[in-house]
């Protein structure tokens, strides 16, 4: 195996021998790539197998520039790794001999662990390994058919490439990066979204038999446990695999433990996987937003700017207010929620119900530059307006990057990665603001 820096920087080629299950480990800078191709033999990168001299690019998330350390490790958790996957296929089997009960025999599983344990790579791993076995439909938050690219990984998979057709992504905006910012709609669109898988399961028998693998935020805490729960339960999970964390182990253990239906099993964190600091969180986050409107290094295509009048557009921003349940929204500035009279004052035996987030209306003007709005997937059926609940929990058609404000003019100049106007009217504006660079 050789690889060599990107061409921006002098080359420095290398070769490296590795013996049957030994791995090769880079660290390296967020801001360049690194060339790898395998000279003889057979490897393999997340469960993709590597073709024999063909180059493969890597930048900004696993490899990238000149290696800060590089190395061949001996023990890794991969044979781990491989027996959990035996044990997922031998599910999917019994599963789909059996369709009328592959509902509760098929493998859905969760991830957890805390951050920078490992699991999105060991997630994409047991996929490619899935698909290699020779079993379609897996579903995540999309169907997965093909090997995911060993360069482009997740960001090119919804893409159409030469070598299979692309698939549709099922997105909803949250627009933040922790559940714990709003716990309420992070909870609705998880049980929204459990809808939209149960129903596919429900038409696709291969799907249904070959389960399905959810990866998760990593982070630990009472609040973190309380998403899990409700991931558990929304998707009817049957494993729970636990990632680098005893203590992490050890309350779910206490908390399905007792559980006859959910296997519970630890998994050693992989010495290959390093800590991100925020400042390399903050860069991968750019770089999957420029290829959402840019593409991939393997499929880079255009986007288009277009403009829209502020009439035309209805922005909508998660926020944190309370309000009774059953009353209409306040979209303006006049938050009298924390008016409600206290519970002391409400007949016996009744509970106040508040609604813990709702939306705000916003008015389009300079603090919309270089935020990411998502186009929600909803067209009302009459002239009424949508609710709440039907604006934050409609899925996403896409989004766009807010380039220019022009207030006096009332118009708003955007990037897209499809030409023409808005396809819906709705928008949820996210915390994410991303300044284009070259």
């Amino acid at each position: 195996m050789s690889y060599s820096s990107a061409p921006k920087v002098e080359a420095v080629k290398k070769e490296w021998a590795l013996n049957p299950g030994e791995e090769f480990r880079f660290e390296v800078d967020i801001k360049s790539g690194v060339t790898i191709k395998l000279l003889s033999g057979t490897a393999e990168i997340f469960g993709a197998e590597l073709g024999s001299a063909k180059e493969y690019y890597f930048t900004g998330t696993k490899l990238a520039g000149r290696c800060s350390a590089e190395y061949v490790a001996e023990e890794t958790p991969m044979d781990s790794y491989l027996n959990v996957h035996c044990a997922l296929h031998q599910k999917r089997q019994l599963a789909a001999d059996n369709l009328e009960g592959a509902a509760k025999n098929s493998p859905r599983i969760i991830v957890v662990g805390p951050a920078d344990s490992g699991k999105t790579t060991f997630t994409r791993t047991m996929i490619n390994y899935a698909v290699r076995q020779g079993i379609p439909g897996t579903i995540s938050a999309t169907p997965i058919t093909h090997i995911i690219d060993p360069e482009d990984g997740f960001s090119g998979y919804a893409s159409a490439s030469s070598t299979a057709p692309p698939e549709t992504p099922l997105v909803y905006q949250f627009g933040s990066t922790v559940p714990q910012d709003n716990m309420h709609i992070y909870k609705s669109l998880v049980s929204t979204l459990a809808t939209s898988v149960k129903k596919r399961l429900s038409v696709d028998s291969h799907a249904n038999s070959s389960g399905f693998i959810i990866d998760t935020h990593g982070s630990t805490g009472e609040s973190s446990n309380d998403v899990l729960s409700h991931i558990v339960t929304e998707l009817s999970v049957n494993i729970i695999l636990v990632l680098g964390s005893e203590r992490l182990f050890s309350v779910v253990k206490r908390q399905y433990g007792g559980n006859p239906d959910i296997t519970i099993l630890k998994l050693v964190k992989s010495g290959g996987v390093v800590s991100r600091d925020e400042s390399f969180m903050h860069e991968l986050r750019s770089r999957q937003i420029r290829d959402y409107f840019y593409g991939t290094h393997n499929e880079p295509f255009s986007s288009f700017s277009s403009v829209a009048k502020f009439s035309d557009l209805n922005i909508f921003q998660p926020s944190e207010g309370k309000y009774l349940a059953g009353h209409p929204p306040i979209l303006d500035n006049n938050d009298f929620s924390n008016l409600a009279a206290p519970s002391s004052t409400l007949p016996l035996g009744e509970n106040r119900r508040l609604k813990e987030a709702q939306l705000k209306k916003m008015e389009p003007d300079e603090s919309l530059l270089h935020s990411l709005l998502s186009i929600q997937n909803l067209k009302p059926a009459s002239d009424e307006a949508p609710s709440e609940q039907e604006i934050i929990c409609a899925n996403a058609s896409g989004f766009v990057h807010v380039t220019k404000i022009d207030v006096q003019k009332e118009r708003v100049e955007f990037l897209s990665p499809l030409p023409g106007r808005l396809p819906r009217k709705y928008l949820i504006y996210g915390k994410f603001v991303w300044i284009e660079t070259l």
